[in-house]
């Protein structure tokens, strides 16, 4: 985890973010109204420490290759062979579990590929949340466990878009979403007004450019 001080390297990383959120759905479009990004602080999650220039380089990898042997993976139903790298997945669960600590904190997942039809879900570990065809992996205060992150993002962190946010929703409103699983439109804009921290996916999977609200 590595804040941005620079200035050129900052308005990068927001412009970066700005641009993933455009390519996203019903959660990004909202977030994009909703937060100002020229406030708060912009940190990178990568495996490996960035030099300015690196950090810059979003869609580029830059953790060392390793020598892991290749993994089956499904994606909706369909299978591919992957080679695991490094990844700051970690970092990223730590973040979402720290903010979870909160009452009424949630955090949002906007899977880019999947559809709410898709027979995967079925035996999805996470939280599965509908708008319509899109799908959202959900967290919320009660499910502050690293265990259920680790899924949600599991199930959520797939190339080329990543987008998530952790903010609050009150308990009324997260229990009828988790009962229901349906969130409305209307519903994902009044989380991103709500926005503490936005993230997305970078440096082709291996870690996230996000940013914090700033302190009050």
């Amino acid at each position: 985890m590595s804040y941005i001080t620079e200035a050129s390297v900052r308005a990068a990383a927001v412009k970066y973010i700005r641009r993933q959120l455009v390519k996203g759905k019903s959660l990004a479009k909202a977030l994009l109204e909703a937060v100002d990004f020229e406030g708060g602080r912009v940190m990178t999650l990568s495996p490996t420490p960035l030099s300015p220039t690196e950090a810059m380089q979003f869609d580029w990898g830059h953790a060392p290759q390793t020598q892991a042997k290749p993994e089956n993976i499904k994606i909706g139903d369909t299978s591919y062979v992957a080679v695991p790298t490094a990844n700051a997945n970690g970092q990223l669960v730590a973040a979402i579990y720290d903010e979870l600590r909160k009452a009424q904190s949630a955090c949002f997942l906007e899977n880019s590929l999947a559809e709410a039809h898709d027979s995967w879900l079925q035996r999805a570990k996470s939280r599965i949340i509908t708008n319509g065809t899109e799908v959202y992996h959900t967290l919320f205060s009660v499910d502050r466990d690293k265990g259920k992150i680790e899924a949600a993002i599991r199930e959520w962190h797939y190339l080329p878009t990543s987008i998530g946010a952790l903010g609050s929703m009150n308990e009324e409103a997260s229990a009828h979403i988790a009962s229901a699983k349906i969130v409305t439109t209307e519903r994902l804009i009044a989380f991103a007004k709500t926005a503490q921290s936005v993230f997305v996916g970078a440096y082709d999977g291996e870690g996230y450019v996000v940013w914090n609200k700033p302190p009050r």
